[in-house]
């Protein structure tokens, strides 16, 4: 089902394979910091993005491999990657003193769940005792 809704499958408490149900496969790639990705088949450039920290590559050929190159400004990252359904392919690219790690959207809402939940927490405790008081 998240072949067909484009989701990238992540079995991590199962040990079988995803059963290819499309002719064509997505490729998600995600880097900690702002960087440049290749999508490469043999020696021909397909697809590519710079500027952002999360790529989306669709319609794909399937069963074919691929190679993912990140160029994250001093480092060149690659990862050999065969696509014969969706996946998600993770980079952590070194990040210097003088550049600034993105927040991704979860991350940050993370955050403000967390702050928002220790706030109505003491608010609470704040008002149930003046309730007892």
């Amino acid at each position: 089902m998240l072949s067909i809704l484009d989701i990238p499958a992540q079995l991590k408490y199962s040990d079988g394979e995803v059963i290819p149900v499309k002719d064509y496969a997505n490729l998600l790639v995600s880097v900690n910091s702002e960087s440049d990705v290749e999508v490469i088949r043999g020696s021909e450039m397909v697809s590519c993005g710079s500027g952002d920290i999360l790529y989306f590559f669709t319609g794909l050929r399937p069963k074919i491999n691929y190679t993912v190159r990140v160029n994250g400004g001093k480092d060149t990252l690659e990862q050999s990657v065969h696509l014969n359904v969706d996946r998600l392919v993770r980079f952590e690219t070194v990040v210097s003193d003088d550049d600034t790690i993105m927040w991704n959207g979860w991350t940050l809402r993370r955050y403000v769940a967390s702050v928002l939940t220790f706030i109505v927490i003491v608010g609470g405790l704040l008002l149930i005792s003046r309730i007892r008081d």
